[in-house]
Parts: structure tokens; sequence; C-alpha cells
């Protein structure tokens, strides 16, 4: 396998040739092959999968993102820093919503590097917070990978949703204070001067409020991640009814900064 991925091969095709380069020299039939990959794929709980890339693209074309940056900016956007502390705050409510790392740099990568280079900050540890924040999608539940790792390990994916929500609240709590740190060592701005209250916060969470309450969200996860891409709609649909323009820096109640909003 080690020599298949030095010559370039894909580590998929690298493990599929391996796997039949094993079951040739040990003299099995070819429809062995063929029964374990589709064992491997024939899992109910897979069928959540769909509903987790639904609501990542309904997130980001329906206007959610905009409000995750902005309730992130009521909460951390008058520390030392803030656009850096809201660059890890939106990491971690996007990782609760998409479930993928890729997903999630691609996001936040394409939003934040540009504003925070125009910020003053430095253009390496922009991209290095982003990619370090990226990755607790891996962490933060609902996490894709522990789904996958559930279905075909037979290990309980509640549990190992559970287990994630500590270590990736840690890994996003670190995260800030490497970045205040940095931002009293390198003299990053604050996107404004003092914390702008509980209304300002309040005014970001009500547009995510679920549509249905009333709804319960307790069952398999492909019962419980479809109500989800559901409520994701609806608020998406009501937040075209607002202005389209991604102008995140725009926090009810606070001065916007002119740098920042051009970097959007």
């Amino acid at each position: 396998m080690s020599v298949l991925m030095i010559i370039g091969v894909p580590i998929s095709f690298s493990l599929i040739l391996c796997s039949l380069l094993v079951i040739w020299v040990a003299d099995l039939p070819l429809t062995v092959a063929v029964q374990q990959m589709f064992t491997g794929v024939n899992a109910f709980t897979l069928l959540a999968l769909p509903f987790f890339f639904l609501a990542g693209n309904v997130m980001t074309e329906g206007g959610i993102s905009e409000r995750l940056v902005k309730l992130a900016m009521a909460l951390v956007g008058h520390l030392r820093g803030g656009l850096a502390h809201v660059n890890v705050v939106v990491g971690m409510f996007l990782s609760g919503i998409s479930g993928s790392s890729t997903a999630d740099a691609a996001a936040i990568g394409s939003i934040f590097c540009p504003a925070m280079k125009r910020r003053g900050y430095d253009e390496v540890f922009s991209v290095s917070l982003t990619a370090c924040t990226a990755t607790m999608g891996a962490v933060i539940p609902p996490s894709i990978l522990m789904v996958i790792y559930g279905a075909t390990a037979g290990v309980s994916i509640g549990a190992l949703l559970i287990g994630g929500i500590l270590p990736g609240i840690l890994m996003g709590l670190s995260l800030m204070v490497q970045s205040h740190f940095f931002a009293l060592k390198y003299g990053f701005p604050r996107e404004h001067p003092k914390f702008l209250g509980l209304g300002a916060i309040w005014d970001g969470i009500k547009p995510l409020l679920a549509v249905d309450p009333d709804r319960g969200n307790v069952g398999p996860p492909r019962q419980q991640f479809r109500p989800v891409a559901d409520d994701l709609v609806a608020i998406g649909s009501r937040a075209q009814h607002g202005h389209h323009a991604f102008s995140f820096l725009a926090v009810p109640g606070a001065p916007r900064p002119s740098a920042a909003s051009q970097a959007c």
C-alpha cells in the first residue's frame, strides 16, 4: 500500500488494490470483495449523511452564516483581537451544523482570511487559525466522521456525539486563549469598544430559533438530522426577506468599522 501511495495512487484505490491482492493470495472468490463492499454501505444510519450536506448548503445559500457571524460578533467582538475570536466562535457554530471540517474550512476561510488581512492581522496567523478552527468540525457533534465510524464499527453514535461536546468546546476555548495572547502581543484591534449587551445577542439568536420547537428530536440519526435540515430551509427562507449582502460586521447597536466592513 505504501508503494502505491508513493507513486501517487489515491488512498481509496490503494486500499481496494491491497484488499484484492490479499483475496487473490488467499485464493478466495472475488465475490467476497463485492459482498463486503455492499455490507459496508448497507447501513440505514448512513441515510443521515445527505441531510448533513443539505444543511450545509442551505446554511450557506440562505444567509444563515451571516447571522451566525453577527451573533458571534455580539458575543466576543469587544475582546482584543475580536475578529480572531469571532473566527473561532463561528467555527464552533458551523461545526454544529455542517459536521464536516472541509466544509467549515471552505466557508470560514473564504470569509475571514481576507477580512482579517485587511484588519491588520498577519496572513500566516489568519490562515493557521482558520485551519485549526476547521478541525472542530470533526469533533463537535454532529460529525459526519462519527456517524460513519459508528455505522461501520457498530458503536453507539449517540455516545460518540456526546463524547465530542467537551473536547470541541475545549478546542475552541484554547484557540481563543491563544488568539488573545497574539492580539496582546501584536496589537490586534477590537471590533467594537465594549460589550453590546444581551439585546444584541438576542437579536442574533432570534433568526436562528427552531421553527418547530415542539417537534421531538429523539431517535436514530437519520430521523434526527432530517428535521434539522427542514428547519434550516425555513430559517433560510426567512433570511431571504432581509438584506442579502454579507455585511456581517453590521452588528445591531455596534459601530461599524469601515476597514472591516470593506473586507467582505
